[in-house]
């Protein structure tokens, strides 16, 4: 039996963030994640995590909830952050998008973008560093 799948769900505000990113660590880390690749989860799934609340329900976010999902997979953890906000189409109420997502390219394996009654970002990272 494979290792098990962890999933969070909580409102899509800020002051869940520090929690979010607590818990991915906590999980990766359980999850055989090594430490190297830590801070690259941390930062990208706070990126994600960041981009929800901020463009996925409009100004205030009111009402709206992020799902977060980890799930080893052949060496590697895949990452999933879900919404069911209003997607890439509507254009965002707020200035300065689109660094979030360089950003979580720049750290992540792979990187991919869905929009499924909502918006999806999966992200894989190597659940260890490699040879140094």
């Amino acid at each position: 039996m494979g290792a098990p799948t962890v999933m969070l769900t909580l409102p899509a505000c800020k002051e869940n963030l520090a929690q979010v990113r607590s818990a991915v660590s906590v999980a990766a880390e359980a999850l055989g994640a090594d430490p190297g690749v830590l801070a690259d989860i941390q930062l990208a799934v706070n990126e994600a995590c960041s981009n929800v609340i901020r463009h996925a329900y409009g100004a205030n976010g009111a009402g709206g909830r992020m799902d977060v999902q980890l799930e080893p997979t052949g060496g590697r953890l895949l990452i999933r952050v879900h919404d069911k906000g209003r997607g890439f189409h509507e254009p965002s109420d707020n200035p300065g998008a689109g660094l979030g997502l360089a950003l979580i390219r720049a750290v992540s394996e792979t990187v991919e973008i869905r929009e499924n009654g909502g918006t999806e970002v999966r992200m894989t990272f190597p659940l260890s560093a490699g040879p140094a």
